[in-house]
């Protein structure tokens, strides 16, 4: 090394490497396939390759027991089923979410992992290219599964359609 500068820039160039590795392994989120679901899980594999320090695309593992989140608030909730091609938003939690989904509560996180792919999360919907157009309608609240279908615009029409309809009292 001939000068402070050339020193400077060496150490700089190293720091950034370890930065950039350590970067590497902290996951936030992917699109997913879903493989399986079962009962409120589903296992899934990211649909995109990360590049490696070399430039090499490198395939994630497919995710098992991944919990789905569905809208859940105290006695309400909305859940369905999700069929294997499905796609999901993968979240990567900052810490371990073990604890959190065997109580449902407070829990201490009990390694240090972070960002990791086995405490992901997957939210249904996150869907591109023709799977991204909507099954009803933009400009109206729909509920569809299959042939059959609820709406509701805007003025408050609801619509029903398709099937048998069955009210339980």
């Amino acid at each position: 090394m001939n000068s402070a500068a050339e020193l400077f820039e060496a150490i700089e160039g190293a720091v950034e490497a370890v930065i950039s590795r350590k970067a590497s392994g902290i996951h936030t989120a992917l699109p997913g396939i879903v493989e399986r679901f079962e009962a409120g899980v589903v296992d899934v594999k990211p649909s995109v390759a990360i590049i490696d320090e070399n430039g090499d695309a490198i395939e994630l593992p497919v995710i098992v027991g991944v919990p789905v989140m569905y809208q859940k608030s105290g006695e309400f909730s909305v859940t369905f089923p999700l069929v294997p091609g499905d796609t999901v938003l993968l979240v990567f939690c900052e810490a371990s979410i073990e604890g959190f989904i065997e109580t449902g509560g407070d829990s201490t996180q009990e390694d240090r992992r972070r960002h990791s792919l086995t405490d992901a999360v997957a939210i249904p919907g996150l869907y591109g290219g023709e799977k991204g157009k909507p099954v009803s309608d933009w400009n109206v609240a729909a509920i569809q599964y299959g042939k059959a279908a609820i709406t509701i615009d805007k003025a408050g029409a609801v619509d029903i359609n398709g099937g048998a309809l069955r009210v339980t009292l």
